[in-house]
């Protein structure tokens, strides 16, 4: 996935018209990144109806239960939860996202002490992530997925997000319900 502009989309819609896509090549540097960055499971991106970006395994761990705890099923909507590495990874995604043409949802830590704001970097980050997406595609975590979530401590978070979330009926925080169904607006585009 080195070479984004290899890459050919084919799509048909419901009248039956195909639409052929092949994307732009990546900004000068990114191609290396996106090569490094994509593997089999976050190249099922390509495949789907809209994706849900975000940092780490925690999150992608969680959403499939936040959906189904919603009484929805991301695979069944063909919403792709694409773990990215880290915050840091949110803009390349997002990027690759729009070359593609597949609607994302970005849900992101603020990362601020609790009630302060985030320290200069966390904050330029950010900024960046939202100048790329745009507001009505970021879903900003209030100060974590911890504190959301209501878990305490970082050891051992994606086990104990799993189970925190494993068979829930509808006890979701809000900023996770949002996600959730702006990914399903966009999917169902």
């Amino acid at each position: 996935m080195a070479r984004l502009d290899e890459l050919v989309l084919v799509e048909r819609d419901p009248g039956g018209a195909t639409t052929v896509l092949q994307p732009s090549p990546l900004p000068a540097g990114d191609d290396f990144r996106a090569l490094s960055e994509f593997d089999v499971e976050r190249s099922e991106l390509f495949l789907a109806r809209a994706a849900i970006l975000v940092e780490g395994r925690t999150e992608k761990l969680v959403f499939p239960f936040v959906f189904e705890a919603l009484g929805h099923d991301a695979d069944g909507e063909a919403i792709s939860i694409v773990e990215c590495g880290g915050k840091g990874n949110l803009p390349l995604f997002i990027e690759i996202c729009k070359a593609v043409r597949v609607p994302y949802v970005v849900v992101h830590d603020s990362d601020a002490a609790a009630g302060s704001e985030p320290i200069a970097a966390e904050a330029a980050l950010n900024e960046v992530i939202l100048a790329a997406a745009g507001a009505d595609r970021v879903v900003v975590l209030e100060p974590d997925i911890e504190r959301v979530a209501g878990i305490r401590g970082r050891s051992h978070k994606p086990e104990r997000a799993w189970r925190r979330f494993a068979g829930s009926t509808g006890d979701v925080p809000e900023p996770l319900e949002r996600a959730v169904r702006l990914a399903l607006a966009l999917a169902r585009d």
